[in-house]
């Protein structure tokens, strides 16, 4: 990647009735694993902008950005990005898997532990504390 330099990456934290919304990722980096709903940041897109079409691409949700939850820097073989997640107010829609996600869920806190290894690092940790803080 050396000379494409560092990727934007945005990601939608969206939580209802005390549990969050993931999807099981279809692509690469990190296909079959339950992440957030997110992806790349378009040229000329705002943070929050770009979350929220990520996230009716990926599962036609609706929802009203509450402001940055996290910014995370990713380094992997291959792969070199900065997330920036948005928290999100649940506003519309169950959620149907669409564009690069396989599966969607809205999961508890108990239900996210059982997933196990098959979360995408970070994910878990990040939940668990907007979960606490409630963001509803």
């Amino acid at each position: 990647m050396g000379e494409e330099g560092v990727r934007v990456g945005v990601a939608a934290l969206v939580i209802r009735d005390d549990r969050c919304l993931l999807v099981q990722r279809g692509r690469e980096p990190n296909a079959g694993r339950w992440a957030l709903p997110g992806g790349k940041l378009h040229w000329g897109e705002g943070l929050a902008e770009g979350a929220l079409r990520e996230l009716r691409e990926e599962t036609g949700v609706e929802a009203e950005p509450l402001g940055v939850a996290d910014i995370a820097e990713i380094r992997e073989p291959g792969h070199h990005y900065v997330l920036i997640t948005q928290a999100c107010r649940w506003r519309r829609g169950e959620g149907m898997a669409g564009d690069d996600a396989r599966a969607l869920g809205w999961f508890s806190e108990a239900e996210l532990e059982t997933l196990g290894e098959a979360v995408v690092p970070g994910v878990r940790a990040l939940v668990e504390r907007w979960l606490c803080a409630s963001v509803e």
